[in-house]
């Protein structure tokens, strides 16, 4: 477990920075929220620790399994989770992405 978070955080430390660049350009047109654009922007962003197939293991949560609402959903990855490697996305993330990402979620969780 402690393996899979340390390689989280170095993860995120090398990529985030790009994430800002992939925020403002790959993305910065996208459209209306679809299922595929979501996915797009979670492979991008989020499939680093949370596995390429939402099925994180070793604390960090499966997003197949999560409880939270929309809006819990929205707030978590805009301002991170207090005490996780889980960091605030809001520089990286645009409301708008969050939601396709939270709409592919529910998607690959009903699936």
């Amino acid at each position: 477990m402690k393996m899979k978070i340390a390689a989280c955080v170095r993860t995120l430390a090398i990529a985030l920075p790009g994430l800002f660049v992939l925020h403002h350009s790959a993305y910065a047109d996208a459209g209306e929220g679809t299922v595929e654009e979501g996915k797009n922007l979670y492979q991008a962003t989020c499939a680093m620790c949370h596995g390429t197939e939402l099925n994180a293991s070793g604390g960090i949560p499966d997003l197949r399994k999560t409880m939270l609402d929309d809006d819990a959903f929205q707030q978590v990855v805009r301002e991170g989770r207090s005490g996780t490697i889980m960091p605030p996305m809001k520089h990286a993330l645009s409301d708008e992405e969050i939601r396709k990402i939270r709409t592919y979620v529910r998607s690959a969780a009903k699936g």
